[in-house]
């Protein structure tokens, strides 16, 4: 689980080292890009049948989704500081199905 992994102390500060460098960096550019490919990819069966099952819109792709959901989460995590729990993902996750059904 995504958050799992950004709680992890050592996992939470290589993920700010690659998106900190990814704009002077090429490889930290491509590692970032890959990681958000990951999410996009490990949401895409679940949007899709969400988009099927008209609980999202039809425009809604796997990118928006990741990056509607994973947006947030970065930001409680590393700029507020929090553990992301449970209830926080939940939280965040309701809140964009809601925002694109």
């Amino acid at each position: 689980m995504l958050a799992e992994r950004w709680d992890d102390e050592q996992s939470g500060a290589v993920l700010a080292a690659v998106f900190g460098g990814s704009p002077h960096d090429e490889a930290m550019r491509r590692l970032r890009e890959s990681l958000l490919n990951q999410i996009a990819d490990a949401l895409r069966p679940a949007v899709t049948t969400a988009v099927e099952r008209g609980r999202l819109r039809p425009d809604v792709t796997p990118e928006t989704f990741a990056r509607a959901t994973a947006g947030p989460l970065f930001f409680e995590r590393f700029f507020v500081g929090n553990r992301l729990g449970r209830d926080t993902v939940n939280a965040v996750v309701n809140a964009a199905l809601r925002g694109w059904s």
